[in-house]
């Protein structure tokens, strides 16, 4: 998959922003544990777009990192592609708006359908 690399190239997104075949091989089909990981996912998402307001560009890269392996493992590809993209781009303000239009699509997705 192709990091996105700005705004313009980022897209509607999918229609399940959560892969949920993934997100149950990672957590062995457990139901209790995938609400455990979803709801540390939802944990880092609050912390990263909070801490994306006043860090610059370094810890923008790092923070998108962060995030991208955590988009993987619950099968949120779009997501760690807008991260990758901003990883690569930290400084730019297309690609961090591309990502923040991900984080919250998969945060509003787990919310409404999985918790």
């Amino acid at each position: 998959m192709v990091p996105h690399s700005g705004a313009e190239d980022c897209g509607k997104g999918a229609a399940e922003p959560v892969d949920l075949a993934q997100l149950a091989s990672q957590t062995f089909g457990d139901k209790g544990l995938q609400r455990e990981v979803l709801e540390l996912f939802l944990e880092q998402a609050r912390r990263t777009r909070e801490a994306l307001r006043t860090t610059g560009p370094d810890e923008c890269g790092r923070l998108a990192h962060r995030i991208e392996g955590s988009a993987k493992a619950i099968g949120a590809f779009e997501l760690a592609s807008a991260a990758a993209g901003l990883a690569e781009a930290p400084q730019s303000a297309d690609a961090k708006e591309c990502f923040l239009r991900r984080l919250d699509e998969v945060v509003a997705h787990i919310a409404r359908r999985m918790l």
